[in-house]
């Protein structure tokens, strides 16, 4: 066994690697195809970085791998690896949320500093890789692989069992490398079974600068969303002077997100708040607060589009369901899954709300106020025929930052 411990020693240093671990997910791989071109994968506990360089090679140029570890690794810098100095016990929900990452993979090499006391040492060991296990949950793509290190105890197959309800293929494994002394075995798990948005597992999502709680399950925030409220603010700041307060109200509210960007960034604002759900107001009051938002700067109202609003604002801002049933096929299983549908649907074409909203928007806006309205870009053309047959208005459409047509600025004549 002396000689075949020394090979593969003998062998990591003839080919670079820091350490012989290396041949054992080389041979799990092999095996078990866990790893593909393209992935981005996270390895925890990847000092010193043979796995580190070994998946670098396998994903090529145009996958990523993220490493953490509380020890440096001893391996060079190269354009796919990234490497965060971190003890994975101290990994919270913000911390992955910041790394802003979906994975293929995630592979766990980690290890206790043992003891000599087996059932203190087996203890730790599968501390660490139910860190791992959890970790993974939460930044797993549906299909993604896991594979993670624990010393062989009692506590073993009920873990083994968890995680088999989590995949579609699971198995326990020993490599060849495995020195014979060694308590460790490998479970291998493949085909990760949950379609929950990586954002309502975290429980929140950056919007703007500003930290949307996600716990009453609103409509997640999306990415062209925050593109056209940035345009939104860029405008309030360079149009209007500091000493001039704006009337603002953010209909369709959900997790309130526009409208808390809008008073995170502007000053002089007011907005006040609009939904038909009583769950989405409380999201709301428990976003306000966590992004310090004074209590008179903002205003909840409970209302279904216009029914109970009975002011006129500077400026609306209009994000309602606007998905048509009739493309139901093309939403992500995932988004029906667990998105609420109120937020999502709108009638057969998607664009019952839309009509609502703007033959009743004139009547709650300002003498030269502005409505910014979201849509689906193959509804651009029914919208423009909505507001030619309204008279007195005036917009323009605008794209995203993925050249689709998304939102419109409108207005009406003086």
């Amino acid at each position: 066994m002396k000689k075949k411990e020394d090979f593969y020693k003998r062998k990591a240093k003839e080919e670079g690697y820091p350490s012989r671990s290396v041949y054992k997910l080389e041979e799990i791989d092999k095996k078990y195809n866990l790893i593909e071109k393209g992935d981005n994968v996270l390895d925890l506990g990847c000092a010193p970085g043979s796995w580190l360089l070994y998946i670098s090679e396998k994903i090529g140029n145009n996958g990523k791998v993220f490493g953490i570890d509380i020890d440096d690794i001893k391996i060079k810098k190269r354009n796919n690896i990234l490497f965060i100095k971190k003890d994975v016990r101290k990994i919270n929900k913000s911390f992955l949320a910041n790394l802003n990452k979906k994975f293929q993979v995630v592979v766990s090499d980690l290890a206790p500093l043992t003891s000599g006391i087996k059932i203190l040492d087996c203890q730790r060991s599968f501390e660490l890789s139910r860190k791992a296990f959890e970790i993974a949950k939460l930044v797993l793509e549906t299909g993604g692989n896991f594979l993670c290190k624990i010393f062989e105890s009692q506590l073993v197959d009920d873990f083994f069992k968890e995680i088999k309800g989590n995949f579609k293929f699971a198995k326990k494994f020993r490599p060849k490398a495995t020195k014979k002394r060694s308590k460790e075995v490998y479970i291998i798990a493949k085909g990760f079974n949950s379609d929950e948005p990586l954002d309502y597992s975290i429980g929140f999502v950056k919007f703007l600068g500003c930290k949307i709680d996600l716990s009453k399950r609103p409509f997640i925030p999306r990415p062209e969303t925050e593109y056209w409220v940035s345009q939104v603010i860029k405008h309030i700041i360079e149009e209007f002077n500091s000493g001039q307060t704006l009337i603002c109200l953010d209909i369709f509210s959900g997790s309130g997100c526009i409208g808390i960007a809008i008073l995170k960034h502007t000053k002089n604002t007011i907005v006040h708040f609009s939904d038909i759900k009583k769950e989405n107001l409380g999201q709301i009051k428990i976003n306000l607060n966590l992004n310090k938002i004074k209590k008179n700067r903002y205003k909840l109202v409970h209302s279904d589009i216009f029914k109970n609003i009975k002011e006129k604002y500077d400026y609306i801002f209009a994000n309602p369901p606007y998905v048509a049933k009739e493309r139901i096929r093309e939403v992500e299983k995932s988004v029906l899954d667990f998105e609420p549908k109120i937020s999502l649907f709108a009638g057969r074409d998607g664009l019952f709300y839309i009509r609502k909203f703007l033959k009743e928007v004139r009547n709650h806006l300002k003498r030269n106020g502005k409505f910014y309205l979201e849509f689906d870009s193959k509804q651009k053309v029914e919208i423009a025929k909505i507001l030619n047959g309204i008279s007195g208005f005036n917009y323009q459409f605008f794209k995203d930052q993925y050249k689709r047509w998304r939102y419109l600025k409108g207005g009406i004549y003086n």
